[in-house]
C-alpha cells in the first residue's frame, strides 16, 4: 500500500474542518423555510365604516291639519334606517336631499335645517341596533309630487364609554302624551321606577329607547336633560322623560320601550 503524502492529509483535514463549520449554517438556513409564519395583526375597521344605511331613504309629506297651516300645504319629511354594526354606542348625523322628477334639487335637510330645530337628522344608536332617523324639511305644497330621496352619513362619534351606575329598574313603560300630540305628530312619555342597590345615594341618567314592531329604534328621550337624577336608597324613585319623544304620524310608531342606566353627564365629559 502506497503511503499517503503529508500534504494530502493536511488538505483532507482542512476540508473536513470546513464541512463541520458549514453544516450548522446550512441547516439553520434550511430551517428558516420551515418556521411557521406569524399571524398578521388584524386591522381594526374604522368606526365610520361600521355605521351604514340599510334601506332606501324616503321622502313624504304630512298635510297640515286645520288650524296648523295652509290647507294646501304640509310638512316635508325625510327618513332612513341606519344600522350600527359596532360594539359601541354611536352618535350619528345624517343629511338628506330630495330631487324632483327632472333631477332638480328640491330640498336639503340636515341637523341645521331651521325647521328641524336641531332635533332631527341625528340619533344615538346602541351597539348592533338599527335606528329610524328623520328630518323635518318644513312646509311644501301638497302637489309637490314624488321626490327621490338620498341620505348621507356625515358624522359618527362614539359616546358613553363608561358603564353606568348600578340601579334596579323595578318598573317601566310608556304612553301617548295627549297634551303634546296633534294631528301631525305623536308625543310619547316614558317612565321608570328605579332603586339603589346599596346604602348610598346614586347619581345617574336614564335613557329611554322606543322601538317599533320590527325592533327598530324610532326615538329616544332622557330623564333630566343635561342634569342628573339622584336616587336615595330609602325610596324607589319614579323617573320620567324631561321632554317627550315626538315623531310624525307617518313614521313607524313605538310599541315598546327600553331603559338604559347611564353615568351622570359630569362623569362622561
Amino acid at each position: 500500500m502506497m503511503p499517503v503524502p503529508v500534504s494530502s492529509l493536511v488538505r483532507s483535514r482542512a476540508v473536513i474542518r470546513l464541512i463541520r463549520l458549514a453544516v450548522p449554517v446550512v441547516l439553520a438556513t434550511l430551517a428558516i423555510g420551515f418556521v411557521p409564519a406569524m399571524a398578521a395583526t388584524p386591522v381594526a375597521t374604522p368606526l365610520a365604516d361600521l355605521v351604514v344605511t340599510v334601506a332606501t331613504p324616503r321622502a313624504w309629506i304630512v298635510p297640515f291639519a286645520p288650524g296648523y297651516g295652509e290647507p294646501d300645504q304640509g310638512r316635508l319629511y325625510f327618513g332612513v334606517e341606519v344600522e350600527n354594526r359596532s360594539v359601541e354606542t354611536v352618535a350619528v348625523e345624517v343629511t338628506f336631499r330630495g330631487y324632483a322628477a327632472d333631477g332638480t334639487i328640491f330640498a336639503d335637510c340636515s341637523r341645521m335645517t331651521p325647521f328641524d330645530l336641531g332635533s332631527g337628522a341625528a340619533a344615538n344608536i346602541p351597539p348592533h341596533e338599527t335606528a329610524w332617523i328623520t328630518c323635518d324639511s318644513g312646509p311644501v305644497e301638497l302637489d309637490t309630487g314624488d321626490l327621490t330621496a338620498t341620505a348621507r352619513i356625515r358624522d359618527v362619534e362614539p359616546v358613553w364609554t363608561r358603564p353606568g351606575p348600578t340601579l334596579a329598574v323595578e318598573d317601566y313603560g310608556f304612553a301617548l302624551n295627549e297634551d303634546m300630540t296633534d294631528p301631525m305628530v305623536n308625543a310619547y312619555d316614558a317612565f321608570a321606577v328605579v332603586a339603589a342597590t346599596g346604602d348610598e345615594d346614586v347619581a345617574a341618567h336614564l335613557w329611554f329607547l322606543f322601538y317599533d314592531d320590527r325592533g327598530v329604534l324610532v326615538g329616544t328621550c332622557d330623564s333630566s336633560g343635561f342634569s342628573e337624577i339622584v336616587v336615595e336608597p330609602e325610596v324607589a324613585q319614579r323617573v320620567t322623560c324631561w321632554f317627550p319623544m315626538i315623531i310624525d304620524v307617518a313614521s313607524p310608531q313605538p310599541v315598546s320601550v327600553r331603559v338604559v342606566v347611564r353615568p351622570p353627564f359630569s362623569s362622561v365629559l
